[in-house]
């Protein structure tokens, strides 16, 4: 028993499918937004090229504000330089030396201020300690540190009676950038 097999019919050349009206509607609306958009470009170029010629022809004083006059560019320079300060302190490594008191720290000696001098990285410590050898413990604990050099005892004294300290200090130090 033996079946036939179905006739297959392959169509190499069958005929294209008529175009709708709607789809070419939709290639000529395409087409017409493609005209428009390049129309776009080259009156922005256009508009750029002239704005460009028409400051090129403008005087240099115009051109140039800090060739305007020798008192605009002294004012120039001062804001340039205050942004220089401030640029550099924003880049101080703040993070590396606080962590670096942090871990300077025993519990013997206990830092109460840290002011930052504007120019040269200088940094003033002052602080507490129970006794003079606690605080020379700290000093040597602050002069391993990475993030500082030059740690140096400015002063020390002797609390008045009834404070919590016997010894009241200040350093100095220079923070280096890693």
């Amino acid at each position: 028993m033996s079946r036939a097999a179905p006739d297959v019919r392959i169509d190499f050349l069958r005929p294209a499918a008529p175009r709708s009206r709607t789809s070419l509607l939709a290639a000529g609306l395409g087409v017409a937004a493609v005209v428009l958009v390049a129309g776009n470009g080259l009156d922005a170029a256009a508009a750029v090229d002239a704005l460009e010629q028409r400051v090129s022809r403008q005087p240099a004083a115009l051109r140039d504000p800090v060739a305007a006059s020798p008192e605009d560019a002294r004012k120039t320079a001062a804001e340039r330089a205050q942004i220089a300060r401030v640029d550099a302190r924003l880049a101080t490594p703040w993070d590396a030396l606080f962590a670096d008191l942090e871990a300077a720290n025993s519990g013997d000696a206990t830092l109460l201020s840290i002011r930052p001098e504007d120019e040269g990285r200088t940094l003033r410590l002052s602080g507490e300690a129970r006794d003079f050898g606690a605080v020379l413990a700290y000093l040597s604990r602050l002069q391993r540190a990475k993030s500082l050099s030059r740690v140096l005892l400015a002063s020390h004294e002797r609390a008045p009676n009834g404070a919590a300290a016997a010894v009241r200090f200040s350093l100095t130090a220079e923070w280096r950038a890693r």
